[in-house]
């Protein structure tokens, strides 16, 4: 039998057959469900927050709440691949199918109609530290910045923030949300340019009281750990600040040639051997004048920069002065200033099949370990490419999103190769065009990593060229192994490595670390040939006691 209407059509004068537009038949919807256990006594988690997000980004993710048995569900859930993951106040949020807390979380794929039961997820109970800042007779001091610092990667001497805390009117403070590790301590006065320095008695320098690490010292060196285990608060960590000798600065800004304005600009400092990332920049106590006198107070004697930062849109150095400060004030310092300027150039690959551009972005990065966001620009479909707002300085060279086995070859200015020299525009007043060249003829590394004999889901690789140093770090490359152990490593540019697993991510010491002789012979010499595929095992090199935690 045939399903349809009849139609009359005016102009034929006769009748017509339509079908009926066919009916979409409905997808079935699925259901997701299993349960939330605390990670360490393995009970049920109560009114936890349970996610499930599309890993596409195109629709709107899904929240639900745990019951008292610690089970959740998701009901007519659409077709697709999802990301999960559980959140409840006093617990570390937690993904499914993550290795580790520092890890990310695993696909779920979602079939019409399928029930996925029996997912769990396990929540770590935060951790807290706790404790009171006073001075030098015993009376609480309200108001001032307290962090957990966590060592960045292995051997490392320098140190990221892992969680932050304010001083009450009673000088006490509570750091939570902190990942199970080691941690320092660090108290600082919350930056106040109006706050004065105390002069104790007449012909001595004033003293203000500087960053002090538990349980009351001023070097970094000699800060006594403090380890916290999964849901402990650990209390009773009380630090007593330390004040120190300080000078001021003075000194007038620069312009290096006729007609640079100085508006929108603000002077600090910069460390220079800057251990405690994240506390490198300290604003100026009084905005230059119309003539560019600037003035900084509260310094304790050490190595820095003075750095002039142009604040038009987004933050850009147009100039840095290095200083040694030492016991007197330093005054009639010049800080010169300078236009921003544009690096230009193109990008070639040298390959017999196409190669799209597309997502490529050229990066650059200060020659020294001056901490300051990267300056970079995509490719355009040309391989033209334009970076804006560069201050005169030395770069390194870094590059983004190489298509698969594709690396630098080369990278030219004036007819000079400076790929692993870099790009010094200190003393120029235009920037040269660039021309960079690309290969498709990268290597690759794979292999396994063990621990005791078993495989290291959780390992970490990194391939550090040989030898290292600032300019080299384009060829710097880590991964993370799966959940066999394996791991490939594609896109290398052809040379000399050594190759390192280490226990975890965290543990992994940052691309420019120097690490010393007994921990650079653990790693495995590679040579990598032009398209080559190296094949290496690794077992996971052991930590150097606790040394990371927080997030």
């Amino acid at each position: 039998m045939r399903i349809g209407s009849l139609i009359f059509c005016a102009s034929a004068g006769a009748l017509l057959w339509a079908q009926e537009p066919a009916t979409t038949p409905a997808i079935a919807g699925a259901t997701v469900e299993g349960r939330i256990l605390n990670q360490v006594t393995s009970e049920p988690v109560r009114r936890a927050k349970v996610t499930l997000s599309p890993s596409d980004g195109q629709n709107a993710p899904q929240g639900v709440l745990t019951d008292s048995e610690g089970r959740f569900l998701f009901e007519s859930v659409p077709p697709g691949t999802y990301l999960l993951w559980a959140e409840r106040t006093g617990f570390l949020r937690q993904d499914y199918g993550a290795r580790s807390l520092s890890h990310d979380g695993a696909p779920l794929p979602v079939s019409p109609g399928q029930a996925v039961r029996d997912l769990e997820i396990k929540l770590t109970p935060q951790s807290v530290i706790s404790g009171t800042v006073f001075d030098e007779a015993g009376d609480p001091i309200p108001n001032l910045d307290v962090s957990a610092l966590r060592r960045i990667g292995y051997g490392s001497k320098r140190t990221a923030g892992a969680g932050d805390a304010t001083t009450n009117d009673r000088g006490e403070f509570r750091i939570f949300d902190l990942l199970p590790g080691t941690y320092v301590l660090s108290a600082r006065p919350i930056n106040n340019p109006q706050a004065p320095a105390l002069r104790t008695s007449t012909g001595r320098p004033p003293e203000q009281f500087v960053a002090t690490y538990y349980p009351g010292v001023t070097d970094l060196a000699g800060a006594a750990p403090v380890e916290v285990a999964a849901g402990q608060e650990v209390s009773g960590r009380d630090i007593q600040m330390r004040r120190e000798s300080v000078v001021r600065l003075r000194g007038r800004l620069a312009p290096l040639a006729p007609g640079i304005s100085l508006r929108n600009v603000r002077v600090g400092l910069a460390p220079r051997d800057r251990q405690e990332s994240g506390a490198w920049f300290r604003d100026s106590h009084r905005a230059p004048g119309p003539d560019g006198a600037f003035e900084i107070g509260g310094v304790r004697p050490g190595s820095y920069y003075v750095v002039a930062v142009r604040m038009d849109g987004r933050a850009q150095i147009a100039g840095r002065l290095p200083v040694e400060v030492g016991p007197s004030d330093l005054t009639d310092l010049l800080l010169p200033v300078g236009e921003a300027l544009t690096v230009a150039g193109v990008v070639r690959v040298e390959s017999r099949n196409r190669v799209r551009l597309d997502g490529v972005r050229v990066s650059l990065a200060l020659s020294d370990a001056m901490p300051t966001a990267q300056l970079n620009a995509p490719v355009q479909e040309n391989g033209s490419f334009r970076l804006e707002g560069v201050s005169r300085d030395a770069f390194r060279f870094l590059f983004q999103n190489l298509p698969e086995g594709v690396y630098v070859k080369s990278v030219r200015a004036g007819g000079q190769e400076i790929l692993e020299k870099g790009l010094d525009l200190s003393q120029l007043n235009a920037a040269p065009q660039l021309e960079i060249l690309l290969s498709a003829g990268a290597g690759a590394v794979e292999g396994t990593v063990r621990v005791e004999d078993k495989p290291a889901s959780d390992a970490y690789i990194t391939l550090v060229p040989e030898p290292m140093n600032p300019n080299r770090l384009y060829r710097y490359r880590a991964v993370p192994v799966d959940h066999t152990g394996r791991f490939r490593i594609a896109g290398v540019p052809p040379g000399d490595y050594r190759i390192y697993a280490w226990e975890e991510q965290e543990v992994a010491p940052a691309a420019d670390a120097e690490l010393p002789p007994e921990v650079t012979g653990k790693g495995v010499k590679v040579a990598v040939r032009e398209g080559g595929r190296e094949a290496v095992d690794l077992t996971v090199i052991p930590p150097d006691g606790p040394s990371s935690g927080g997030r």
